[in-house]
């Protein structure tokens, strides 16, 4: 009995090695959404882009091809004929509202972002450790843990014709995403 009480312990203690986890999603309705949607548009001949079909958008997954988009828009000159190896993805033609969205996307996302992330960081955080970063309330950020925690407020009050009295939408909550050694 004390043998299959240890086996036990000890195959409990090992299985989370083995263990994935569901990746984050982007909300729904979120402004993201459209902006991926315009990338999806702008980039008709990257299929990686393709993520209409699939809805929640991945977060993992529309960073690393934004980040890619990022980066081939300026440019791989291939070291032994000079041809620059995407030359499809340097023609993106990025707005500077684009612009402005793509490092927002990039900046709300940064437990997946790849570059430095000194850009993200705010100017003034508030109580030495609210808003930290721009995007979010509190944001833990280490090396094999990330924690992103933001309010939502959300209220409303409307009157309805023909219906004397007001009528009204409070919804308050928070908002939790984290990680644990990338997953």
């Amino acid at each position: 009995m004390q043998i299959i009480k240890s086996l036990f312990n000890l195959i409990i203690f090992i299985l989370p090695a083995f263990a994935s986890a569901q990746s984050t999603y982007l909300n729904q309705g979120a402004k993201d959404y459209h902006f991926v949607e315009r990338l999806e548009i702008k980039q008709q001949t990257n299929t990686n882009l393709n993520f209409s079909t699939l809805k929640p958008f991945n977060r993992k997954a529309i960073v690393r091809q934004a980040e890619f988009l990022d980066s081939a828009r300026l440019g791989y000159a291939d070291s032994l004929t000079g041809v620059d190896k995407y030359q499809e993805w340097t023609d993106l033609d990025l707005t500077p509202i684009d612009e402005y969205n793509l490092q927002s996307f990039l900046m709300n996302n940064s437990e997946w972002v790849s570059v430095p992330k000194e850009n993200y960081n705010s100017k003034k955080p508030f109580l030495k450790a609210f808003y930290k970063t721009k995007p979010n309330f509190l944001e833990i950020n280490n090396k094999d843990f990330f924690l992103a925690l933001n309010p939502v407020l959300q209220i409303h009050q409307a009157i309805e014709p023909g219906y004397d009295q007001a009528i009204f939408l409070n919804s308050r909550g928070v908002t939790a995403r984290g990680m644990i050694a990338k997953k």
